[in-house]
C-alpha cells in the first residue's frame, strides 16, 4: 500500500494547497476545509491560509489504511476492549 501512496505524492510540492487535496482525495473544497478545521487531516492555519505538508498527509493516510472511521466501539462492560461480535445463527 505504501508504494501506491508514495507514487501518488511523489510529484507534488512539499507544501500542498486545498486544491491539491481536493484532487488527491476526490472530495470537494467544503469537505476538505471541514476536515482541516476538525483536525481530521493534518494542516496548520496561518492567518487565513492553510499550510498542508505533503509528507504529513501521506503519513496520515498510511496510518489510517484499512481503518473504519474512528475507534472500535467499547464493550458494555466498560473495560475498554472492543465489543465481540455475536456468532451467526
Amino acid at each position: 500500500m505504501s508504494v501506491r501512496i508514495d507514487e501518488l505524492f511523489e510529484n507534488l510540492p512539499l507544501v500542498l494547497g486545498v486544491t491539491d487535496l481536493t484532487r488527491i482525495l476526490g472530495k470537494d473544497r467544503a469537505t476538505v476545509y471541514r476536515w482541516l478545521k476538525k483536525g481530521e487531516i493534518p494542516g496548520v492555519l496561518v492567518d487565513t491560509t492553510w499550510v498542508i505538508y505533503r509528507d504529513e498527509v501521506r503519513d496520515y493516510l498510511l496510518s489510517r489504511h484499512n481503518q473504519a472511521g474512528g475507534a472500535p466501539h467499547a464493550s458494555p462492560s466498560g473495560d475498554g476492549q472492543p465489543e465481540a461480535e455475536s456468532p451467526s445463527a
